[in-house]
């Protein structure tokens, strides 16, 4: 067989492989996060080796500060690391929070009525456990804000506590109501980090602003009066793993960025130019190029990250080879496709094969 040929075979094997599952359209994780969620067992040194391994993350990416991981891989990473603890705050709070204590947190809320009566009532119950710091909520005009504040004034907790806390908080309101719940800001009593630029993904490309006397989310205030859209069924089902439920969440498709993003998903091996997109969703270039600027998204930067996260999920598990993950991801040669993805990620796609052929894979 030709090299000519063995890449059609290759290509045309991802095609029908690819047919029989849904194009994989998870995000990945920053390194930066899969640090602080082991950072409490790194004194264990064993103990974190075993969990890295085991969610298919080889540990040396830890030292890598432009390395990612597939959103599944790290929520089981956070889910693991918890009970390794047996502290939901994974250390980060006044005193360990028992496993399950989400949980209740979540059923205290199931049966409100509308999202503000589900805010108050977590809000409520983060204060009986002392969760070490409890959301507050201010209306003002036409908005809200949601504020955590420590329990204790001089209780210093760092970064991961509050951005955390504000995301879940954000996904599972997101959650209760089947529906994205805009925010008009989002602000940190803490000064910008160095991976600053995660909030983006992380916060639905929201307004971020640092240093400011509290950490917090804001929205307009009707989206209170939103109804509850779940049950006790629907809740079941989502605490079976609500880290990876809240991460990949994605109520927004009707904006121009998913709709193309999912045709480049469903269509990346054969590496379709931006006129093809275009062409496919009915509009002029110049005008689908537009409307994706509207919403702050540039083609080339989205199509780029569509490629990388594909490419790490392939590498870390499916186990394929760099020359096969090249051409699922639209690359005519290894070589290009190695050069790119160090750039993105800062190590070669080789860090994220070798050292996992052996690892656990559930």
């Amino acid at each position: 067989m030709t090299p000519a040929d063995k890449k059609i075979d290759i290509l045309l094997h991802f095609m029908i492989s690819r047919q029989r599952r849904k194009p994989m359209r998870e995000p990945t994780i920053s390194i930066h996060f899969v640090n602080a969620v082991v950072r409490h067992c790194r004194h264990r040194p064993g103990d974190c080796h075993r969990l890295l391994t085991r969610n298919r993350i080889a540990p040396r990416l830890l030292h890598e500060p432009g390395a990612r991981v597939p959103a599944r891989d790290y929520a089981n990473l956070i889910r693991d690391t918890m009970v390794l603890l047996r502290d939901e705050t994974l250390g980060y709070g006044r005193q360990p929070q028992p496993l399950g204590t989400w949980e209740m947190i979540c059923r205290s809320a199931i049966g409100s009525e509308n999202l503000g009566e589900a805010i108050r009532r977590l809000s409520r119950f983060c204060r009986l456990i002392d969760w070490s710091i409890a959301p507050r909520t201010l209306r003002s005009g036409d908005r809200v804000t949601v504020s955590l504040e420590p329990r204790d004034a001089g209780d210093d907790f760092g970064p991961y506590i509050y951005e955390s806390f504000l995301f879940y908080l954000h996904r599972f309101a997101n959650w209760l109501i089947a529906e994205e719940v805009p925010l008009l800001e989002v602000t940190f009593a803490f000064p910008e980090p160095v991976y600053a630029s995660e909030y983006g993904a992380m916060f639905l490309d929201s307004p971020v602003t640092f240093e400011q006397p509290v950490s917090s989310i804001t929205f307009g205030e009707h989206y209170l009066e939103k109804r509850i859209r779940r049950d006790q069924e629907s809740l079941n089902g989502f605490l079976k793993h609500p880290n990876h439920t809240m991460i990949v969440q994605q109520y927004d498709q009707k904006s121009w960025q998913y709709r193309v993003r999912a045709l480049l998903a469903s269509q990346l091996a054969e590496h379709p130019t931006y006129a093809d997109i275009a062409r496919q969703l009915h509009i002029h270039p110049q005008t689908l190029r537009r409307r994706l600027r509207n919403e702050g998204v540039v083609y080339r930067e989205l199509k780029d990250r569509l490629r990388r996260d594909t490419a790490i999920h392939l590498l870390s598990n499916r186990n394929m080879t760099v020359e096969e993950t090249a051409l699922a991801t639209g690359f005519s040669e290894a070589s290009s496709f190695i050069r790119s993805f160090s750039k993105w990620t800062g190590v070669t796609p080789y860090t994220y094969q070798k050292p996992l052929r052996t690892t656990d894979r559930r």
